[in-house]
């Protein structure tokens, strides 16, 4: 099963993942993870959260447009970065996949250098926008746990307040108190 540890690959006939790709994925510390088809990519998808989808197209792209906008249309599987590879001629493939709603498109014009940059920006982007809520834009899982990481790590104190609730039949207080350590 495909976790945030783990780069989903569908490549066109099977085809294993290329160097770049494994580079990528070691570089992240992901494991790629080879699936047979879309329909694999979305049942896999409907059950994991994987950190990242690859898939590499190299003849018609239609069947791949039609899973990236179907897989960005939906709440659970839109937050999955989309990556999809080209041939050096992508054109209006390009377009179509990214008005589909890929996260990036990358062919094999790009130098290694720009290949793996555009691939490292996808990775922090979904970092970034995933980890705040996405209606309140409050701080989300992601980013309390780097924040709670760098206090612990810098021994600062933090959640430090105490509180004590009274109930009465009629209404309920609240008051706080800080704690002698804070």
């Amino acid at each position: 099963m495909a976790s945030d540890k783990t780069v989903l690959y569908l490549g066109p006939r099977r085809k294993p993942p290329s160097a770049l790709v494994n580079r990528f994925a070691r570089e992240h510390g992901l494991e790629v993870v080879t699936v047979g088809g879309t329909d694999e990519v979305r049942a896999l998808l409907n059950r994991s959260y994987p950190g990242c989808v690859i898939l590499e197209v190299d003849g018609d792209p239609s069947g791949i447009v039609e899973l990236a906008h179907g897989l960005k249309q939906d709440s659970f599987t839109g937050i999955v970065p989309l990556i999809v590879m080209l041939p050096k001629s992508g054109g209006a493939a390009a377009a179509d996949l990214l008005a589909a709603g890929a996260d990036e498109v990358v062919t094999e014009a790009l130098s290694e250098r720009e290949y793996m940059l555009r691939l490292d920006q996808v990775i922090r982007r979904a970092d970034r926008d995933v980890s705040v809520h996405p209606t309140t834009r409050l701080p989300g899982t992601n980013h309390i746990a780097r924040d709670m990481q760098t206090r612990l790590e810098a021994g600062q104190l933090f959640a430090c307040a105490m509180r004590t609730w009274t109930t009465s039949r009629n209404s309920t207080t609240a008051t706080a108190t800080p704690s002698a350590t804070a």
